[in-house]
């Protein structure tokens, strides 16, 4: 892998495009990456259509050690099945979007999982942390938007090994 980040977007573009209820294609914008979905403006600002929109969000990341020598990051992500429910949505339509939405949400783990036991994230060393997976409803954002979100976690091997070009050593 030559950059986690880079990685980490690509990865979240093509889970959503793997999801039927999804479908994202460049014709389909039904992906959004976000920095913080704590501060809902990027989402807000989305031009949501009449598909659900993955929302995946930058992740933090935490180096750790299993040992000597073996070294991972933890990365702690989020993402975030949300629909358009209409200003004026009854108590029964909000609920239904919510149970659409974590419903495709849950969808969305299974294929993660899958890939970590052997796929995408299986090819590149990447497992999860699956002991817990807190999920949240949200909305209303942006008054008409619903959804329903989840953190995630992954582990990565991270080298951290230097060569002598990698230092400077002074006399």
């Amino acid at each position: 892998m030559t950059d986690l980040s880079e990685f980490y977007k690509a990865y979240g573009e093509g889970l959503a495009s793997r999801l039927a209820d999804i479908a994202y294609s460049e014709s389909n914008k039904t992906f959004c990456f976000v920095e913080d979905v704590g501060s809902p403006t990027e989402v807000i600002s989305f031009n949501f259509g009449p598909n659900p929109v993955l929302v995946w969000e930058d992740f933090e990341e935490d180096i750790e050690t299993a040992g000597r020598d073996n070294y991972y990051s933890q990365i702690v992500g989020s993402m975030a099945v949300m629909s358009k429910a209409g200003g004026s949505a009854s108590k029964a339509g909000k609920r239904e979007v919510y149970r659409q939405n974590r419903a495709i949400l849950l969808k969305a783990i299974a294929l993660m999982i899958q890939d970590s036991e052997s796929g995408e994230l299986a090819d590149q060393d990447i497992s999860m942390e699956i002991r817990k997976f807190p999920c949240q409803k949200i909305g209303p954002v942006g008054g008409d938007k619903y959804g329903y979100g989840i953190q995630f976690t992954w582990l990565v091997p991270v080298n951290l090994t230097l060569t002598e070009s990698d230092v400077l050593y002074q006399d």
